[in-house]
């Protein structure tokens, strides 16, 4: 059933799969970046929520979005504007291309 489901979708937006597949390859990114630096610190990954290292501001919603929020703030924060590192970016990029080619791949398969 699945399979046809995608093939069907495949057919129609042969996009979307591989889209959906580097949203959430972008998103587990953005996860791998906050365990990254969360937990050698020995801090939980739910609590508290995203802030800025500098100022201490709690990111917004906004602010959360992998790989658009980077680019469209310019790699610094919104209220201080201090640097964020740039190997955030290249993980989320990575993933994102990550979920994108196994999904193609997968579709493929079909």
């Amino acid at each position: 059933m699945l399979a046809t489901v995608l093939t069907h979708i495949n057919t129609s937006a042969p996009w979307l799969i591989p889209l959906w597949g580097a949203i959430f390859g972008a998103v587990f990114g953005s996860f791998i970046n906050c365990a990254r630096t969360r937990i050698p610190a020995g801090q939980s990954l739910r609590h508290p929520p995203s802030q800025c290292d500098n100022c201490k501001r709690r990111l917004t919603f906004i602010d959360l979005i992998p790989i658009f929020s980077h680019l469209f703030l310019s790699g610094k924060c919104r209220t201080c504007g201090a640097q964020i590192g740039s190997i955030s970016l290249i993980i989320e990029v990575l993933c994102a291309s990550l979920g994108a080619s196994v999904l193609f791949c997968i579709t493929r398969l079909l």
